[in-house]
């Protein structure tokens, strides 16, 4: 019985007896040394000896295996040209290679990542992966979204979610968005549990839960999400969902702040002009004024008037 495994130094495919399982090879193109991986098991494991290996060291020396399958391979996708082979981060290949190719191309991707041991390799074929910082999704997304959320991926279910409370490519559906959005906090991801929160505190989807909501809001504020240490804030200076603390708020609103969020910029600029627990700082006020002024936010602009001659 035959199995088939990558060499970890050059990428080259091997299809060895399954007897050699955990035994130790030598690769004969990069000269790597390697142990033979059990079973099941898509990648060698370089050995810790293999610059000054021990003289009793039994290494076998193999060849990569000349398959069809590997022959049939565009050059750029075959494993035994000597090239590494593509590793997951490898994002731009799927996106350089996809648009208006042939399907052998296709098929050769999805092998390399299938090979490589992705498991989710539909995901890493979703054309929303790539798009940069926070854009968001388009209707002709939503397909592909749904394949990766069913699969587990916190990040696309949170975008499922906000598809469906939009109706962006789907029907609007704000119970099936509170759904996908509670898969995504489940999972711990920052935005899932933010939008979750947003919907408890607004009713949307769901109930109206201010305890529910400032818990998610400070499950996702914890990890730096500066929408959510907004709106926590926001839960302390009002007393929602948790006990009044303006001073709590205020510290929520300054860590929001510091990331250029201008509405808690504008918020704890309100804070700082009018505290009366001993931090009243106009001038501080007015700097965080202008911070969020600068972001064309309309009230700041309005409150800067008192302090421009």
């Amino acid at each position: 019985m035959k199995m088939r495994f990558l060499c970890p130094g050059c990428g080259a495919t091997f299809e060895v007896d399954i007897a050699m399982a955990k035994q130790k090879a030598k690769c004969f193109n990069c000269k790597t040394r390697f142990i033979v991986p059990a079973p099941g098991e898509n990648w060698a494991r370089k050995l810790e000896t293999e610059l000054r290996p021990s003289r009793r060291e039994k290494t076998v020396m193999i060849r990569p295996s000349d398959t069809t399958a590997a022959l049939k391979m565009p050059p750029e996708f075959n494993f035994n040209n000597n090239k590494t082979a593509p590793r997951p981060e490898t994002e731009n290949i799927i996106i350089e290679r996809i648009p208006g190719r042939r399907p052998e191309y296709i098929i050769c991707l999805v092998l390399i990542l299938f090979t490589a041991g992705i498991v989710s390799a539909m995901f890493d074929l979703n054309p929303f992966k790539s798009r940069p910082g926070d854009e968001l999704p388009e209707p002709r997304d939503a397909s592909a979204l749904m394949a990766s959320a069913r699969q587990g991926d916190a990040q696309a279910q949170h975008d499922l979610g906000w598809c469906y409370e939009n109706g962006v490519g789907v029907g609007r559906d704000t119970t099936d968005a509170v759904g996908w959005y509670g898969r995504a906090a489940d999972h711990g991801n920052a935005k899932g549990q933010y939008a979750l929160g947003r919907c408890y505190m607004n009713g949307i989807g769901t109930s109206r839960d201010e305890s529910a909501a400032a818990k998610m809001y400070r499950l996702a504020a914890d990890q730096g999400n500066s929408n959510a240490q907004h709106s926590l804030g926001g839960c302390y200076s009002g007393g929602y969902g948790v006990d009044r603390n303006l001073r709590e708020g205020a510290r929520w609103y300054r860590l929001a702040a510091k990331q250029g969020n201008s509405d808690a910029q504008y918020r704890l600029a309100v804070y700082l002009e009018n505290a009366d627990d001993g931090v009243r700082d106009s001038a501080e006020a007015e700097k965080w004024y202008r911070k969020a002024a600068k972001q064309d936010h309309a009230q700041a602009m309005d409150a800067l008037k008192k302090f421009d001659p």
